[in-house]
């Protein structure tokens, strides 16, 4: 009987889907499936709004849905979805999480995804855990002082890649990986994360993707001691060397998470986020459903237009397993306002208008 229930015991241990940390300033649960994928799910009893604004922004923008309790494997479902592109559905995504404190929360995804080929790369967001908007590095710095920062970040990067190159490449192989270094001088350090007194940038997208198993390490800190002088008072409060609260602190630049409704009647999230192309793109969730649309378009005469993509419930089965492209169900038309998103709603017929509003609260 008793090894009956240490058995038993074990088996709910190893097949439980969710692991609980309280560590840090948010408790962390942490969504499993297999040893590929984890995804974190957050909560603070003296914050309820921000760590659901958090966790909304993280799920719509890397799994594209609103996840609701209790969380299993399936989050990750919409995700792993082979759409027909080259690189298909995601095949992994692994979290990690550097900062968990009463001013930020940093965290970070590092992805695989296959189809007709395979992608590696790794994602990063940052959050003021007063007010839950995401932060942008830029806004961390007085101006000058940003150009400065990039300086010193810049000068270290390509010392320490020099140095892993000739630690870790074939000789023959170096010139090339060389290469590499004129793509820090143009990186806009939008790969970085707080940890403790630095701040972490991470080089590993200026990489090919057959330089990626070389076993270079692309990350680069700036311990505060060496930037503290240029930090804005965001900075200052975000690294605790103000006594204002980091809530004060508003963050305007995309993506951020908007809070709105269809026709003033259906209710839903959005991440918007410029994309590289000077277009825009993201997804959007209604709350009664939860599965993610996404967005993509452009502006045009000042107006952004967008279309609306939903997963075919058709699967094809091809060379690449179960495929289920995406297809246009909408149009969504509008401006940015402030921190507002105003415009209008067509389906695909264009049959049917309602108004489209959304806010970054």
């Amino acid at each position: 009987m008793f090894v009956r229930i240490v058995i038993i015991v074990l088996a709910c241990m190893i097949l439980r889907p969710i692991a609980v940390a309280q560590d840090g300033f948010f408790k962390e649960e942490m969504v499993r499936n297999g040893k590929y994928f984890s995804f974190p799910v957050f909560s603070q009893p003296s914050r309820q709004h921000v760590a659901k604004k958090i966790n909304r922004f993280l799920q719509l923008s890397e799994l594209y849905i609103i996840a609701k309790p209790p969380y299993t494997h399936r989050i990750f479902e919409q995700s792993t979805a082979n759409d027909g592109s080259i690189y298909g559905g995601k095949s992994a995504i692994r979290a990690n999480v550097y900062s968990n404190n009463d001013r930020v929360l940093s965290v970070g995804f590092s992805q695989e995804s296959c189809g007709a080929t395979c992608g590696y790369w790794n994602s990063y967001y940052n959050f003021n855990s007063g007010n839950g908007d995401r932060i942008e590095l830029t806004e961390l710095f007085e101006p000058d002082g940003y150009q400065k920062f990039f300086k010193a970040v810049l000068k270290k990067r390509e010392s320490k890649y020099r140095r892993e190159v000739r630690k870790k490449v074939e000789p023959a192989e170096q010139e090339a990986y060389l290469g590499t270094l004129g793509c820090f001088e143009s990186d806009d350090l939008s790969d970085f994360f707080v940890r403790g007194r630095s701040i972490v940038i991470d080089g590993d997208s200026c990489l090919a993707k057959s330089q990626k198993f070389s076993g270079l390490d692309m990350n680069v800190g700036i311990d505060l001691k060496d930037f503290h002088q240029h930090l804005s008072p965001y900075g200052r409060a975000i690294f605790g060397l103000s006594s204002q609260k980091v809530s004060a602190y508003r963050s305007t630049e995309l993506p951020q998470l908007f809070e709105g409704s269809v026709n003033d009647a259906f209710p839903f999230v959005m991440v918007l986020r410029e994309d590289s192309w000077g277009g825009y793109a993201g997804h959007y969730a209604y709350l009664k459903y939860g599965e993610g649309l996404a967005l993509t378009g452009s502006t045009v005469a000042g107006e952004i237009k967008l279309k609306e993509l939903v997963l075919s419930r058709d699967v094809v089965i091809n060379e690449l397993g179960e495929v289920r492209k995406p297809v246009q169900s909408g149009t969504v038309t509008g401006r940015l306002v402030g921190n507002r998103f105003v415009g209008f709603w067509n389906d695909i017929s264009r049959a049917n208008t309602y108004s489209f509003e959304a806010s970054a609260k």
